[in-house]
């Protein structure tokens, strides 16, 4: 009976915080006390607005926005909304029991203050951490926010209240409105969004190059509107993988699968990609360590004579499947590589991916 008791009494509580008792209070001193506890109440006040923010951003990209990051993105939310200058008037009676409050303010400009911080960062940023890069960028963008604000135009909204017997509500579009105003419409996500881009860019790259050489399209799939078998298809369509011309039949099966495994052995990372001028089209550097199982394999078997096809097929295999399973690599290379992730491939862009591959898997 106590569990149930106390239960009770949290919910009352609950109910009683969430609407807001009167108290003798006005409906202009109410909505002044609700704009108080944005800027300077639990930050969680503001949780609803970053999921919306989190549900926009996400229909742009793959990457999902970390859990682990709600935390510091909700202190840089309140530190715009802390910037923000309110001023609440007179409440008036628009019929019983419900009122008119306007709020005017001056909002603050979140992209036009960022911009030149936000620039800044991009360009020096050199880890794959969307937690911790945004994280940091957000430490930046608050003390710009402190020391150099600015403002857009002076403006107001018109907020309808309702005074109920456990206390006053404002209406919830209105207040919707209300936020969409103080804080840019989206605006307030330009710090995930600067970091998130140019990262969803590499998991992009990334991805295509383990759906190409490795025939994992498992995470290019998340960024292209297409099923893991059409994708999977598209894939093995880009690597031409060529058989000598006379060659026995019994071995040809085990002469692709060998190549393939020294593909799904190739090594390669990614830098963080830098915008170029065109719709979403990028450079980065890929880090790559050259499998030179096939190169190998050629220069063991060049100067070799066989007394027939079938035994240079059997000696061919042998030796790739020898090299499939214990990869010979060279010294790691950078090779640079141009891309975009919607319009089709420029030659320039298909030459670099020509080089990137060749230099991956050196076959002459």
């Amino acid at each position: 009976m106590k569990k149930q008791r106390l239960f009770l009494l949290c919910l009352i509580a609950f109910t009683f915080l969430l609407c807001g008792c009167n108290m003798g209070k006005s409906a202009s001193e109410y909505v002044g006390e609700q704009i108080t506890s944005m800027k300077e109440g639990d930050p969680d006040n503001l949780s609803s607005l970053l999921e919306k923010g989190i549900i926009n951003s996400s229909s742009s990209y793959a990457l999902d926005f970390p859990e682990e990051l709600k935390a510091d993105y909700l202190d840089f939310l309140q530190t715009a909304a802390r910037a923000t200058r309110f001023k609440v008037s007179s409440a008036r009676e628009s019929e019983a029991d419900t009122y008119s409050v306007t709020v005017t303010f001056t909002p603050l400009d979140i992209r036009n203050t960022l911009q030149n911080a936000v620039t800044s960062y991009q360009n020096s940023m050199t880890s794959a951490d969307l937690t911790a890069e945004t994280a940091a960028l957000l430490t930046e963008c608050e003390k710009v926010i402190s020391d150099s604000p600015v403002y857009a135009s002076e403006t107001y909204v018109t907020l309808n209240v309702s005074e109920k017997e456990n206390g006053y509500r404002i209406n919830a579009d209105d207040f919707d409105h209300f936020l969409s105003l103080v804080f840019c419409n989206f605006d307030y996500m330009y710090p995930f969004d600067a970091v998130c881009e140019p990262l969803n860019a590499r998991d992009f790259i990334l991805a295509e190059l383990d759906g190409i050489l490795k025939g994992d399209v498992t995470q290019l799939a998340k960024h292209l509107d297409e099923t893991e078998d059409i994708l999977l298809s598209e894939c093995q369509n880009q690597i031409n993988l060529i058989i000598p011309e006379q060659f026995s039949a019994e071995y040809t099966d085990r002469y692709y699968a060998a190549l393939r495994n020294m593909l799904h052995a190739c090594q390669y990372d990614a830098g963080i990609p830098r915008k170029e001028d065109g719709l979403s089209c990028y450079t980065v550097d890929i880090t790559v360590t050259p499998n030179n199982s096939l190169l190998q394999t050629i220069h063991e078997l060049e100067n070799a004579t066989f007394p027939s096809v079938p035994a240079f097929s059997k000696a061919t295999v042998e030796k790739l499947e020898q090299y499939a399973a214990a990869p010979v690599y060279g010294e790691p290379t950078v090779v640079p590589l141009s891309f975009s992730l919607f319009s089709t491939p420029s030659e320039e862009q298909i030459a670099s991916f020509e080089l990137l591959v060749n230099t991956l898997f050196p076959g002459e």
